[in-house]
């Protein structure tokens, strides 16, 4: 499954249900809420044993049938996290005198599990019982990280009747959580079940407020076309009551792809009417501020509506490249499986990657479940569909890791593999063992690997072994299987390369897969490359993806696994959603969702394969910066593929006017020209077909994305503007057609003015009061909020000032840091509150340090000296994070709010390859991976290691350094002390925990040229 590493593709812990436009909180935009958690009226059930016999769940009674010794029985709560930082939970049941103990089990963000006995089912009657969740430290835990540290949200995973025992019976009545929220975690904007039919879906949106008092709402709709022509909308205004759901529904047609948006904009008071704000501005007729401060928390939902496919073959296509991880017989009933099957063809799957989970199919020794399994063979064979095996994990009565447990792994393999040896060849040896999943050493992975190659040939010497399937391409853990034996043990790797939210070409996707096939080629002759999971979920929050770019995703990673010439089959992951969280990424990689209507990426998917199936990949041309155009031929046909990194261009074709098509399959209009035709593309790839087998390509007028958002966005800018005084600038794009009224407050003060019609820019400059500061160690919070018209934007920013001096002429690497005239650092490690990965950092002298920017005409620098008892960088390349290093994230034209698409995330570190600087998120369109041009230089003396970097501004495009100009930045500084990356410090968020730039701080430059 995904490899999450906390310091890059983290999950967020985002308010459920919804996608927040970012707004940083502070403390009186908190409040304290009771609300109910809805209790299923019918539920999956839990088990120790996988035993619960006729235990039943319904109406909200749970009945535990303890006669097979189940060890416990459970109820499945559902996908809903706790909102906010809970305290207390109260649950009310009618009990039974079973004398069980009741157990409350939760699921943090990382997956790591805690649980705690809520009550003992001693005396019959209704009865409330509560549990403290504001500390979990010492409670039981288990999975994820098992560190025992609680990463929110955490969600209510099982309500569990404890121990084998008589039997019991308990209603389950209500439950509520008592929690400290944010204000805009009050306001819930959820999507409701879908209504499908032939012709049409029905959309319902759900609305609702657990904050005390009335709260005004805006609510809006849009419908287009996948290229953007506005079909529908609508809009209107409501009063949300405390606990009451506003609901609203949209009927959808279904023709071709329709995607839809949903926006609620609610305004949320947090002003104090009883203490007056103070003005910041002395003014001749100063106006004063009665109305409370609103902050307005604006939330989107968007979905597609998408026509079911027809027409698929039910060929087997062996040599095919184009894999889906369906997994039919581990997620689907026998009775389920033939219309995700029968979806699956008709868009072109050709491959099915299938988990045949040794605890499901032998739960007790010599007793095997084959049902779910033989028809899931049956039926996707039977709709052309080839299968890979899986073949993981422990089964729970055996000893992992044991003589013993392998050779009880080998039967079941040997058992697995013969049983489906006419119809399924190519058998996985264990799931991405290079995390979790797998819990003993490398070594005994190398070890199980070879024993289990045995096996497979013994059962089937015609059946091909794939090895290592590591989360990320992993060469460190891959080499070592290598040189364990492994090499000698899989006739194919397997690598899961996840990169989402960067697109392939901006993340060295192709490097990445050649630099795993030269791995391969030093151990001996080439093997082939599977791609066995890969993907981007569409999940709300930073780093999920739209619908639409999951479209354009899947058909790009396809073909550039194709052009990277080392890679034979891809895999999607995966087919289905595997839950209805919105904001959890694991629960929203499907191309379908969990009630199987279609996301567009289906249709993607179905015009790629109906273009490409039996064609190969043969060359790459070269139409300009920033856009692709890919050559396949087969069958005596050829087909070019094309497409832009970002924003658009009009590609220019050689020959004779051919077929386009875009990515949905309809029609692209083409221009005739002198030399051959020409047509518009962008970051949807669009296939031509039936073109000159020597054709050429060139593309221009390429045009780039609005970073700011839509053209109609007025935009609010807070920044420093010197030790002791900011700047609020309001821009719009066009000249306002009316007057605009601003209200500016920061901490206590407030200020308002007018912004006359016809302005497109206007700005006020504000001096500090002497009660008020905003310098490394502590920001300014300012707000502005600005209505114009029928319109209100609001923007809340942390405000330091940090200066970047301009660097002294003749200053280089290497000189000492007296010469290079620094100024102030940014200074990390005075305490906990710095920011330390909680209850690992050891204090200053285990790691603390001062960082320093400068600039020049020519390069951005980075400068530190960072205490450290220990170093320690056993990484390279994209894992420098897990080793000694400096993280930093660069926000060059202050966006804030707007997302990772324009930011910068690069590492510093000392590797055993020696220095390196490396790219992990760049803005859309520029290469990440190592930094070539950049230089560094690190040196360590004692406890102290001094960084000194220098990258080109040329390779940190938009970014210009001038005074006095402000940009977005963030710190992280990695710890290993010799057992692997043990805490972190931190300067400001964005980094190490999410994705936002909206949490960055502020650095100013000063010196050098004036702006």
């Amino acid at each position: 499954m995904p490899n999450h590493q906390d310091c890059f593709v983290a999950v967020l812990a985002v308010c459920f249900l919804s996608m927040l436009l970012p707004v940083s909180c502070h403390a009186r935009d908190t409040t304290a809420v009771e609300y109910d958690v809805a209790i299923p009226t019918t539920a999956g059930l839990t088990s120790m044993n996988g035993s619960p016999g006729t235990s039943s769940f319904n109406d909200g009674v749970l009945k535990c049938d303890f006669s097979g010794k189940p060890g416990y029985v459970g109820v499945n709560m559902g996908p809903a996290p706790i909102l906010g930082h809970p305290q207390k939970l109260t649950l009310t049941l009618d009990s039974d005198a079973s004398g069980h103990p009741l157990v409350l089990r939760f699921v943090d963000s990382d997956n790591q599990y805690f649980q705690a006995k809520v009550a003992d089912l001693d005396s019959p009657g209704v009865r409330m019982v509560s549990l403290p969740v504001n500390d979990m430290s010492q409670w039981f835990h288990f999975g994820g990280k098992n560190d025992g540290e609680v990463r929110l949200p955490i969600k209510l995973a099982e309500i569990i009747v404890d121990h084998d025992g008589p039997d019991a019976s308990i209603r389950l009545m209500s439950l509520k959580v008592r929690t400290e929220i944010p204000l805009e975690q009050g306001i819930s904007f959820s999507m409701g079940p879908r209504t499908q039919e032939s012709a049409a879906d029905t959309i319902v949106i759900e609305t609702k407020s657990i904050l005390p008092g009335a709260v005004g709402a805006r609510y809006e709709w849009t419908e287009k076309s996948f290229d953007g022509r506005v079909l529908d909308s609508g809009r209107e205004q409501f009063v949300l009551e405390s606990g009451k759901v506003v609901q609203r529904s949209l009927k959808v047609a279904k023709d071709g792809v329709r995607l839809c948006e949903f926006r609620l904009d609610a305004d949320l008071a947090v002003g104090d009417l009883n203490n007056p704000p103070l003005p910041l501005k002395t003014r001749a007729m100063n106006q004063t501020i009665e109305q409370p401060e609103f902050v307005t928390v604006s939330k989107t939902i968007a979905t597609s509506v998408v026509k079911a496919p027809t027409g698929g073959s039910s060929k087997l296509l062996p040599d095919s490249e184009f894999g889906m991880g369906i997994y039919l017989g581990q997620r689907w009933q026998s009775a389920d499986q033939e219309l995700p099957a029968e979806i699956a063809r008709d868009i072109g799957v050709k491959w099915m990657r299938d988990e045949f989970n040794w605890g499901h199919l032998e739960p007790e020794k010599g007793k095997w479940n084959w049902d779910r399994f033989d028809h899931s063979v049956e039926t996707a064979t039977k709709n052309g569909i080839s299968i890979f095996g899986l073949l993981c994990y422990w089964a729970p009565w055996t000893k992992p890791h044991t003589p013993e447990g392998i050779a009880d792994y080998c039967n079941y393999v040997r058992t697995v593999v013969g049983r489906y040896k006419g119809c399924v060849k190519y058998w996985e040896i264990w799931n991405e063992p290079n995390i979790f999943f797998w819990t003993g050493t490398v070594e005994q992975y190398a070890e199980l690997m070879k024993a289990a190659y045995s096996a497979v040939k013994e059962a089937d010497p015609e059946a091909m072994v794939i090895g290592c399937c590591t989360s990320g391409t992993d060469l460190r853990f891959i080499e070592k299987v290598f040189q364990n034996g492994g090499y000698d043990n899989m006739d194919i790797l397997s690598i899961h390369p996840y990169r989402y939210p960067p697109t392939p070409e901006e993340s060295d996707f192709i490097g990445e897969l050649k630099r795993a096939d030269a791995l391969v080629r030093k151990y001996g002759p080439r093997k082939e490359i599977w791609l066995t999971e890969i993907g981007w979920p569409t999940n709300a929050g930073d780093n999920g993806s739209s619908e639409a770019k999951q479209a354009a995703m899947i058909a790009r990673t396809y073909m550039q696994a194709a052009a990277s010439g080392v890679v034979q089959k891809v895999f999607w992951y995966n087919f289905r959603n595997d839950g209805l969280d919105p904001s959890y990424n694991e629960h929203n990689f499907g191309i379908i969702r969990r009630d199987q209507s279609l996301k567009p990426a289906c249709e993607a998917f179905m015009t790629m394969t109906r273009h490409l199936e039996g064609k190969k990949f043969v060359k790459a041309l070269n139409p300009g910066q920033g856009v692709y155009a890919y050559l396949f031929e087969g069958g005596g046909k050829r087909t070019l593929a094309a497409w832009c990194t970002a924003g658009s261009a009009r590609l220019k074709v050689s020959g004779r006017p051919a077929q386009v098509v875009d990515l949905i399959g309809g029609a692209v209009s083409v221009k005739n020209t002198a030399a051959g035709f020409s047509f518009p593309i962008s970051e949807y790839p669009v296939f031509i077909s039936d073109v000159d087998k020597n054709v050429i390509v060139n593309a221009d007028i390429i045009e780039s994305k609005p970073l700011i958002g839509d053209e109609s966005d007025v935009r609010i800018d807070i920044t420093p503007a010197g030790p002791k005084s900011f700047a609020v600038s309001v821009t719009s794009p066009r000249p306002l057609n009316t007057p605009g009224d601003v209200i500016v407050r920061a901490d206590g003060y407030a200020d308002r003015f007018t912004i006359p019609k016809g302005t497109t820019v206007h700005s006020e400059k504000y001096q500090l009061p002497q009660s008020l500061s905003m310098d490394q160690s502590k920001g300014l919070t300012v707000s502005a909020s600005v209505d114009i018209g029928q319109e209100t934007v609001t923007h809340r920013s942390i405000v330091y000032y940090v200066e970047s001096r301009h660097a002294p002429e003749g200053t280089k690497l290497g000189d000492d840091l007296a010469k290079w005239k620094l100024g102030a650092p940014i200074t990390m490690g005075r305490s906990i509150q710095d920011g330390a990965d909680a209850g690992k950092w050891g204090g200053p002298d285990d790691l603390s340090g001062n960082v320093w920017t400068s600039w020049d005409s020519h390069n951005f620098y980075v400068i530190a000296e960072i205490q450290d008892d220990v170093m320690c960088q056993t990484h390279d390349g994209a894992d420098i994070w897990q080793g000694d290093s400096l993280q930093f994230a660069l926000d060059p034209l202050h966006l804030e709010s707007e997302g990772p698409g324009a930011t910068y995330e690069i590492g510093l570190a000392l590797t055993p390859k020696g220095p390196q600087v490396f790219s992990w998120l760049a803005p859309s369109g520029i290469k990440t991976g190592l930094m070539k041009n950049a230089r560094l230089m690190v040196k360590r003396s004692g406890v102290k290691t001094i960084y000194q970097a220098a990258i080109p501004l040329a390779d940190l495009a938009p970014l210009k350094p001038k005074a006095v100009k402000t940009v977005g930045f963030a710190l992280v500084l990695n710890d290993d002390d010799g057992t692997g990356r043990k805490s972190w410090l931190k300067w400001n968020s964005g980094i190490a925990l999410e994705k936002t730039p909206y949490t960055f701080g502020d650095i100013t430059f000063t010196g050098g040229a004036v702006e």
